[in-house]
């Protein structure tokens, strides 16, 4: 009984959201890296600039 009405008792709840909530933030760090990356490496706005189209 003593449990349910301690809320700062969590168990093993808090450590696994840490873990992916970690994970999460990292999926999103990378793709927000590979976005430009892979325009980098196809030079996709060097096309877009001899095209005459407006880079985004």
């Amino acid at each position: 009984y003593r449990d349910q009405i301690n809320p700062g008792n969590f168990g093993m709840e808090g450590p696994m959201a840490g873990v992916f909530i970690t994970i999460a933030f990292g999926y999103v760090s990378a793709c927000a890296v590979l976005v430009p990356n892979h325009e980098r490496t196809t030079k996709a706005q060097l096309q877009q600039l001899m095209t005459g189209i407006p880079n985004v």
